[in-house]
């Protein structure tokens, strides 16, 4: 999925899609300029792991979680999954020795790169983590955060 309304999504940048959190705002302006969202296998699970966070911390009640977990499903009913492989295993592995990135950070930087057939110029990565949006603008993604 190729174009310049597509964006790669981290879970860190979807999750206050489905949540008011302070980065809602952004996300919200983020998700009109690209609408075509490319995510990692695994973002789904993140998501739900981020909203059960929030939940357990008293920021949700029942009634909230059910209505960010359907804005949940919503979206990934939208999204384009990259499946895993074992070139993304590989890639991940190599990136762990070059950015300081954890496993699950560097999956989705891996999903990534196979996403744009490993030519990230020109390719935009929606993220609000600091570590993997540097680690995907030093290999050549337009990162926004």
């Amino acid at each position: 999925m190729k174009g310049s309304q597509t964006a790669f999504w981290d879970s860190s940048s979807l999750l206050p899609l489905c949540v008011r959190q302070d980065e809602t705002l952004l996300s919200v302006k983020y998700a009109r300029q690209y609408p075509h969202m490319v995510v990692w296998w695994s973002t789904a699970v993140e998501c739900h792991s981020g909203l059960a966070r929030i939940a357990r911390m008293g920021e949700l009640d029942q009634e909230d979680r059910l209505a960010a977990m359907q804005r949940l499903v919503m979206l990934q009913a939208s999204w384009y999954e990259i499946l895993p492989s074992e070139s993304i295993r590989s890639t991940a592995i190599e990136l762990l020795g070059s950015f300081s990135l954890g496993a699950a950070d560097s999956l989705q930087l891996a999903a990534a790169l196979t996403w744009c057939g490993s030519k990230p110029q020109k390719r935009s990565f929606v993220c609000f983590d600091r570590r993997l949006r540097e680690a995907a603008e030093k290999v050549g993604f337009s990162a926004f955060s």
